[in-house]
């Protein structure tokens, strides 16, 4: 209780101190900034094994990212040259932009699926929150549309039907995880007023996050009919069947930099819901009554702060050995909080250099404000034979010549991310 109490006093103190010297394009993702996620997975991971390295350009991009150091180095106001909306320069846009989204959200996605299942496979039975297998994107889990092929779930697992000494106890039969991530809205869109506007909270882009998994993704109660089993059913349905049945949605949302949250941090790590959270996610009850006591029941009936009983566990026997390892992973928690910073720099950031890549290969990068037709910005792209993929025929370099240069460490080819 000591231990918690000093730590929300020291991070509230960093807070405070932190936002007079961070820039105004970082105030409001604070809270990922100092998350540290990222800081374990580039530094915390034995290099030992080949899982935890990342190849040059990949740290380079998760380190400058981490330290929020400029990617670009210009004073020129920038500009997106597919969307035309603002473009900062420490990177926050690659992950913000509709026409890039389309292009890494996928494949970042499954990267976090892929891991967290891999994880879970070991972690709930280590905890005994269950004695079966664990299920990835499995059907037939929504009673009214069981022929169907949704899935409600990115993974999930079953709860034991008869607790056993030492199980949690928890009257729910599954728990499913719902993966999603956001973005900083560094750069707010023109509808909101552009640059004059004020960036959201990175807090209130999460929460907005996990409210569209509660809503199963839409604003409005709309109906869709399924194509293998010509079913129409809305989304407030299929979370009303989920409820009835005694399964929980728990929704994974990530930001760029890491930071989870509020509904999987209080699994993890128990993490106190506000004081305000039955009305946290804003979801109106009148329209999506299921959603609402699904969004309830996630800090209410629940299990959390797993991880702090993988610790207890492990520590009530002695060992000669660390949990993860190497001594600086040496019980569950750090081990893996540590597997999600590496998840972080691997998905994120790769996703991140892939965003860069179709960025220059179709457009040649951001371009200034002051012109956005020709006017860009040089961004050196090394391919690993060390030739530059930005290089021009020589009236554009000297069109170009009077711009800054930025040289980086972005290969042409980054599937080894």
């Amino acid at each position: 209780m000591t231990h918690d109490i000093i730590n929300k006093e020291t991070s509230s103190r960093l807070c405070e101190k932190m936002i007079t010297f961070l820039p105004s394009d970082s105030t409001h993702n604070i809270a990922e900034i100092i998350d540290g996620k990222m800081g374990q997975g580039l530094l915390d991971l034995p290099r030992s094994e080949e899982d935890n390295r990342q190849n040059n350009r990949l740290f380079r991009f998760n380190l400058l990212r981490c330290l929020r150091m400029n990617i670009w180095e210009t004073t020129e106001q920038l500009k997106c040259p597919f969307c035309k909306q603002d473009f900062d320069t420490k990177g926050d846009h690659l992950y913000q932009c509709s026409h890039l989204s389309k292009q890494i959200k996928t494949k970042m996605h499954n990267k976090w699926r892929d891991t967290w299942h891999k994880e879970m496979e070991t972690l709930i039975p280590y905890i005994q929150l269950t004695d079966s297998k664990l299920g990835k994107e499995t059907t037939g889990l929504v009673r009214s549309i069981r022929r169907s092929n949704i899935k409600p779930f990115d993974t999930h697992f079953n709860l034991p039907i008869v607790s056993k000494e030492g199980h949690f106890r928890c009257r729910l039969s599954k728990i499913g995880f719902d993966m999603i991530t956001c973005n900083s809205d560094t750069c707010p869109s023109p509808s909101r007023g552009g640059s004059s506007a004020k960036s959201n909270n990175i807090v209130a882009s999460l929460l907005s996050a996990e409210k569209s998994k509660f809503q199963r993704g839409r604003g409005s109660n709309t109906s869709r009919t399924d194509s293998s089993s010509q079913i129409t059913v809305t989304g407030e349905q299929i979370i009303g069947d989920l409820f009835d049945d005694n399964m929980q949605l728990l929704p994974f949302a990530i930001s760029p930099l890491g930071l989870f949250g509020p509904t999987i941090n209080h699994f993890l790590y128990g993490t106190p819901p506000p004081s305000d959270y039955k009305t946290l996610h804003n979801i109106d009850k009148s329209k999506f009554p299921n959603a609402s006591k699904m969004a309830h029941q996630a800090f209410t009936r629940t299990p959390s702060n797993i991880l702090d009983r993988a610790d207890y566990i492990w520590k009530s026997k002695q060992r000669n050995y660390h949990y993860g390892g190497s001594y600086k992973s040496p019980d569950p928690s750090t081990y893996y909080t540590q597997i999600f910073g590496r998840t972080v720099c691997k998905a994120n950031g790769s996703a991140g250099l892939a965003a860069i890549q179709t960025l220059y290969e179709s457009k040649h990068g951001p371009i200034t404000a002051s012109s956005l037709n020709d006017d860009q910005i040089s961004y050196l792209l090394y391919s690993s034979r060390g030739r530059s993929t930005s290089q021009r025929s020589s009236s554009q370099s000297t069109q170009e010549s009077s711009q800054p240069l930025t040289e980086t460490f972005l290969a042409q080819n980054i599937s080894d991310t």
